[in-house]
């Protein structure tokens, strides 16, 4: 009788097991964060004395060979089987481009797990879905619910999601699909808060220690870890999926940002980050206080000499000081969105700087040993052929060390998706499940843009072999080795 008591004591105190499952994208250097700072804030809040969270990889990705995608999709239906959790959640955005890149495989998985095991509880997460997606995932009533935009606040309430109650910001089918005003689950945090510090660090609480050890081993040293400094984009771009997901531009103290550095320095031997900031230290007064925290922290720490970093940011704040503070931080790559040099859809970018700042910023990074990374979208609503040459030729003038020239894709949420039909636009006329919808159409944009701009991209950019480059489009998808392998 003793032993029965002991056995269901036992069985009362196991965990339930919850996976947390993303789509790795087809690059060495990934680091979940987004899923991080969710695992992090559940552990602070003693969900982890219930639950047993497993953040899991899925190497499924869209691409055009469908044997491909059919095996990769099998290969991660079994691996989720094989994890032995009655509950799953599918991450649809990766933590770099906030893109629905995976909706369409993360509901072929749904319903090729719901067949092998009925009563599994199946959950997306993703930002800005609009309701015509929304449905379209519950029609194939295999998914029992999708968190909205404020996840970190969502999961804390996963007690009453798995119960099926309601939840602001879950919609669980057709009769619950939410409205944008009721999205938060809870108040909004204090906008007057300085620092998001109070958001816990998926790496010192130690959450993502397992997933770096295995990339350590994988990769050796030169793996590039993932950094995050600020929420939040000031400029808004009108195409850009990243513009959608935190509305109000927030930072992490420069302590708390050093903090981590210096841990994955120590605990890993990684030198080498991506900071994924939307537009890094978008300001001369936080970029000098990370250069006094920095000063500070390398006075201490030698290691911190070696430290290199890739960057993304906007050509306004790229003057002489501030190119000259981001080399002593160790800044060695920046990629910088040129878009188009058309004068008429400048707007979008919400730029006001003349195309002439592009060629003395290129000028000084390249006097500072700082390599400089181009984007060109192509297919710009109101765009031409001739401007689209124009901005190809200008951007290989800059000398630049790697080109990424991409065809406009439609996401929701952005505001070319909000006005649609003010910009003409239209996508690809294939139901395209595997990957968000190419803008094939626009004002100025037709099939004579589509098929002569790519053509000139890759005969102009096979003339200059010194400079790496990829081309996204319908028609091409070329690039260059190692391109998009490596930070």
């Amino acid at each position: 009788m003793l032993n029965l008591g002991k056995t269901l004591s036992k069985l009362k105190l196991k965990k339930e097991k919850v996976l947390f499952c993303y789509f790795e994208p087809p690059i060495i250097d990934y680091t979940p964060l987004d899923i991080g700072y969710i695992s992090t804030l559940l552990k602070k809040n003693g969900l982890f004395k219930k639950y047993t969270f497993e953040i899991v990889s899925l190497k499924v990705f869209p691409d055009s060979n469908p044997e491909k995608v059919s095996g990769a999709l099998l290969q991660a239906a079994n691996l989720i089987l094989t994890k032995d959790s009655q509950v799953v959640f599918f991450f649809l955005d990766d933590i770099i481009s906030s893109m629905r890149q995976s909706m369409g495989i993360a509901q072929e998985l749904s319903r090729r797990i719901k067949e092998k095991n009925p009563r599994i509880f199946i959950g997306f997460q993703s930002y800005k879905l609009e309701s015509w997606q929304l449905q379209k995932i519950f029609s194939t009533r295999k998914v029992n619910c999708v968190i909205g935009d404020d996840p970190e606040n969502s999961f804390l309430l996963l007690d009453k999601i798995l119960k099926k109650e309601k939840v602001l910001g879950v919609s669980r089918g057709f009769s619950d699909i939410w409205q944008e005003k009721t999205v938060r689950t809870t108040k909004d945090r204090k906008e007057d808060d300085k620092y998001l510090d109070k958001i816990p660090s998926p790496y010192l609480s130690g959450i993502l220690d397992n997933m770096l050890d295995r990339k350590k081993e994988e990769t050796g040293r030169g793996f590039t870890c993932f950094l995050q400094s600020a929420r939040g984009c000031p400029f808004g771009c009108y195409y850009c999926p990243r513009s959608v997901k935190f509305k109000k531009v927030r930072c992490f103290s420069a302590k708390r940002f050093y903090d981590e550095v210096e841990y994955l320095v120590s605990r890993f031997g990684f030198f080498r980050f991506f900071v994924i900031d939307d537009t890094f230290l978008f300001s001369k007064e936080r970029l000098r206080d990370f250069q006094r925290e920095f000063k500070i922290r390398k006075a201490k720490n030698k290691k911190l000499e070696n430290l290199h970093f890739f960057i993304m940011t906007r050509v306004e704040i790229l003057d002489e000081e501030a190119i000259e503070i981001l080399r002593n931080l160790g800044v060695v790559e920046v990629q910088v969105g040129l878009q188009t040099v058309n004068p008429k859809l400048q707007y979008y970018m919400n730029r006001k700087v003349k195309m002439e700042k592009f060629s003395v910023m290129a000028e000084k990074l390249e006097e500072k040993g700082i390599k400089l990374f181009m984007d060109i979208i192509g297919g710009l609503p109101g765009d031409s052929v001739e401007w689209f040459k124009k901005t190809v030729d200008f951007t290989l003038s800059l000398r630049p060390n790697r080109v990424q020239i991409k065809q406009l894709f439609f996401t929701s949420g952005t505001l070319f998706s909000r006005q649609k039909e003010k910009f003409g636009i239209k996508t690809q006329k294939n139901d395209f499940k595997f990957a968000e919808p190419l803008v094939v159409a626009a004002d100025g944009i037709n099939e004579e843009y589509n098929a002569e701009v790519y053509d000139y991209a890759e005969k102009k950019l096979k003339e200059h072999p010194e400079t790496e480059w990829l081309i996204s489009s319908e028609r091409k998808n070329t690039m260059t080795p190692n391109f998009i392998l490596r930070f």
